[in-house]
């Protein structure tokens, strides 16, 4: 009795005989999905944690001269250097537990450079997006509303020289240490 006795055609055939493989697919994908947004969270919420440990220094930086666009970047290059060591870290753990789902990977061989390189870029791109938000909260902070909230403040701080041609690249470190009047 051959597939006709059965009623099954061939559509209906593949769909049984690959039900397996599209169902394990579909799992990974929403599993990797569920670790991209935790990982976006994860990152987010550590730069909104600094930029709150960091306020009042941040505060210091705009009294004395520093513009908006240079803590922006300086918030999303410490996004950077965590999405970097996420990156080095992830990389050799995923090539090396690659050997343990070989065999379920199908048209993709286990240490494929260009699908390591675009997830590692994919979770560049996603880590940026989501530091931005902090980032630029930390840009528009207000110095006088910080510096009133703390009665004694004393934090180090680099200050860059305040005439930007006379700027050096580098930055020097001082300790600052007021009193703000109520």
């Amino acid at each position: 009795m051959g597939l006709r006795g059965w009623g099954l055609t061939l559509k209906v055939c593949n769909q049984i005989a690959l039900g397996r493989d599209r169902s394990v697919s579909e799992l990974s994908g929403f599993v990797g999905l569920l670790a991209l947004t935790l990982t976006c969270t994860g990152l987010q919420g550590v730069m909104a944690y600094n930029v709150s440990r960091r306020t009042n220094e941040i505060g210091i930086r705009i009294v004395l001269g520093t513009e908006p666009g240079e803590v922006l970047r300086m918030m999303l290059r410490q996004a950077l250097f965590m999405i970097a060591d996420g990156i080095a870290i992830g990389v050799p753990l995923a090539a090396g537990s690659v050997r343990l789902i070989a065999n379920e990977l199908s048209g993709v061989k286990p240490a494929d450079p260009l699908t390591i390189a675009l997830a590692a870029l994919i979770m560049a791109a996603v880590g940026l997006i989501a530091g931005f938000a902090p980032a630029h909260r930390a840009a528009r902070v207000d110095p006088t509303a910080t510096l009133r909230h703390e009665r004694f403040l004393s934090c180090p701080v680099f200050v860059p020289k305040l005439k930007r041609e006379q700027r050096p690249q580098r930055f020097t470190m001082i300790r600052l240490t007021f009193a703000v009047l109520p």
